[in-house]
């Protein structure tokens, strides 16, 4: 849990927002209060804070105070600070002192909560940064025993559960990961054999190498790997280690930071689908690639048929469950069981992979490739697109050029 202080002269202000939040529903803990800010530091040199919650005016050290002698110890600790002042001035010093956002009194409980939500959500993005960055140092005669023992289970050439322990334990992982969550991902090498004949200088085979190096595989909170190359296409597997309640999340940031990764340092373009959730690892020796069910359910196969050939327009599921005479309650959950995704993931994501095509043709204005698509509105598409690229249509298109 993130450990945060709160910071004020006043008594009671201090034991009201003691109670004002539901700590624990956001992965924190309420460590100490402190009267002023000389104490609050004092504190935080010898012990771990991540969040500070600070009044701006305070006898002995003040709020921006605090906040820069905080920043300088340990620039990742992040300062919210509670003001009575509605003024520019005092929010571009505050900005300057490093601190994450500030609150104006008297405190509604809803824009704390938020406030603090969006810090947790940085906090965990740099400490991924950082195993990300520690990832690469792990044994690579480690990295190649595990990443065969996920192949072989991926391509289903483990007989049962037991087999399965039995492996995991050789490769020194713990008998628990069999039951834990897993989703599969696909990449896809963008204009692949243009970049191979080309950007790249040396052999294909050591371009998957070059893109292995890049892939942090053991983190605390998951494994990312690999599982195997096909031509354009990777298969990339992420596994929950402890069954984190946000492994979902947590793992597209990895993945998107994989793919940011690729780009910048092999100049290659690329694109992470999410292809398919499973409640545990273990039911990958039963069950095949979610490709092969969905397609091979004539419902699902034209679901998605009638969505690669309308896509132009502004489709919902009940629309599709009028048209193929079924309940769109029932289609909706059929879809998600067999496809490990919701319908709507599976337009939004159908639509803005469709989008990169158009992108790729400068003579097609961004606005027009909205309309295209059957959005009503082009910022509800740059929404979309942000959340599954990580980026604007605009700067994708802008990517492209600069190749």
């Amino acid at each position: 849990m993130y450990k945060l202080i709160i910071v004020d002269d006043e008594p009671r202000v201090r034991e009201q927002l003691s109670k004002f939040i539901e700590w624990e529903t956001l992965d924190i803990e309420l460590v100490r209060t402190f009267s002023n800010g000389k104490e609050a530091f004092s504190f935080t040199e010898k012990n771990e804070v991540d969040i500070v919650i600070s009044d701006i005016k305070m006898p002995v050290m003040d709020g921006l105070e605090l906040a820069a002698a905080c920043h300088k110890l340990n620039p990742q600790i992040q300062f919210v600070i509670i003001s009575a002042y509605r003024d520019f001035e005092f929010a571009k010093t505050a900005m300057q002192q490093h601190v994450a956002d500030y609150v104006l009194k008297p405190v509604k409980h809803d824009e704390l909560f938020n406030t603090l939500k969006n810090i947790v959500k940085t906090l965990r993005i740099n400490t991924l940064e950082s195993k990300i960055e520690r990832s690469a140092f792990l044994s690579p005669a480690r990295h190649a025993d595990i990443r065969n023992l996920f192949l072989r289970l991926v391509m289903q050439n483990i007989e049962n559960v037991q087999t399965l322990e039995e492996e995991l334990l050789a490769v020194q992982l713990p008998v628990s990961l069999a039951k834990q969550p897993c989703i599969f991902y696909q990449m896809h090498l963008s204009e692949y054999d243009h970049f191979i004949e080309r950007s790249w200088k040396h052999e294909k085979h050591m371009l998957y190498t070059a893109i292995d190096n890049l892939i942090p595989f053991e983190l605390d909170s998951a494994y990312i790997i690999a599982v195997r190359y096909l031509y354009d296409n990777i298969d990339l597997l992420a596994v929950s280690y402890g069954a984190a309640l946000d492994f979902s999340e947590t793992a597209d940031i990895i993945l998107q930071k994989i793919s940011a990764s690729i780009h910048s340092n092999l100049g290659l373009n690329n694109q992470i689908k999410h292809i398919r959730f499973l409640p545990s690892l273990d039911k990958l020796v039963f069950s095949e690639r979610q490709n092969s069910p969905a397609n091979d359910d004539p419902t699902i196969s034209k679901i998605m048929n009638y969505v690669s050939e309308h896509i132009s327009e502004p489709l919902t599921l009940s629309e599709i469950a009028k048209v193929m005479h079924f309940n769109a309650a029932y289609l909706g959950t059929l879809f998600k069981k067999k496809t490990g995704m919701s319908f709507t993931d599976y337009l939004n994501r159908t639509k803005i992979d469709r989008s990169i095509e158009y992108l790729h043709n400068p003579k097609i204005p961004i606005s027009e490739i909205s309309e295209m698509l059957g959005y009503k509105s082009e910022a509800y598409y740059y929404e979309l697109f942000k959340k599954y690229y990580n980026m604007t249509p605009s700067q994708y298109r802008n990517t492209i050029i600069q190749k």
